[in-house]
């Protein structure tokens, strides 16, 4: 189970919230108003201070570019076009390798050149995320995406229980950063789910789905294949310390 609780406001609400973005007026005043939810709100802002005091997003953005870079030798250029053109070239080679699906493609691929990073960060250092990857306490997931103007990230664990982590309009098709990072908590395994889409796909119906795929699997995380909605979809296990 993720630190993620649908009880009250979510946890995506509640970072809207604190970044001081309009909301329903009668969401701003529950969440005014709401013990619990105040309590969560100082957490988060706890959380996200810890964070960014170990780990400085410029930092962390610079980390993930570094080990993008040193996927592949790219040659040197000497103009700037070059640089970006070798990076971009390092990113595709890693993204290709990844557990990607797409719906009614023939092979793991990325469409139109969407990418998804997942990046974890902790006291070690930044590393992008890799199949199966083992976590270590304390570390922390972010999220990075371009090619799309939608994006939803579910997670389901070895319980059964998923949990909406985003779902987000972007503001356009570059890459971008999704909104401060997140950790799992407990035992086992958990599954996440990140789909980049053209237009808006309902948490509740991929959640769903999520859990039908699980129980086809006899409750293997790692073994619940592609979802059938449309965009792009990247999938990744991490196992929980």
């Amino acid at each position: 189970m993720s630190t993620l609780t649908m009880k009250h406001a979510g946890e995506l609400t509640l970072r809207r919230f604190l970044a001081e973005e309009p909301l329903d007026p009668a969401v701003a005043g529950h969440l005014k108003d709401c013990v619990e939810c105040h309590a969560r709100l100082a957490k988060l802002q706890e959380e996200q201070k810890a964070f960014e005091a170990e780990v400085p997003f410029e930092r962390f953005v610079a980390g993930v570019e570094r080990s993008a870079r040193q996927q592949r030798a790219a040659p040197r250029r000497s103009s700037m076009v070059g640089v970006l053109v070798a990076l971009a070239a390092c990113l595709v080679a890693f993204f290709a390798g990844k557990q990607v699906f797409e719906e009614g493609a023939g092979g793991n691929r990325l469409k139109g050149g969407a990418s998804v990073d997942l990046v974890i960060a902790g006291s070690s250092g930044q590393r992008e995320a890799a199949e199966l990857e083992q976590l270590a306490r304390g570390e922390r997931i972010r999220i990075g995406v371009s090619g799309h103007r939608y994006v939803l990230a579910l997670s389901i664990d070895d319980a059964g229980e998923v949990s909406t982590i985003y779902a987000e309009k972007l503001a356009g098709e570059a890459q971008t950063w999704l909104p401060e990072s997140f950790e799992f908590t407990g035992k086992g395994r958990e599954h996440l789910v990140v789909v980049l889409s053209d237009g808006p796909i309902g948490a509740g119906a991929v959640a769903a789905q999520l859990q039908e795929h699980f129980k086809a699997s006899g409750g293997d995380v790692t073994k619940l294949g592609a979802l059938e909605v449309g965009g792009v979809q990247v999938h990744r296990t991490f196992v929980k310390p």
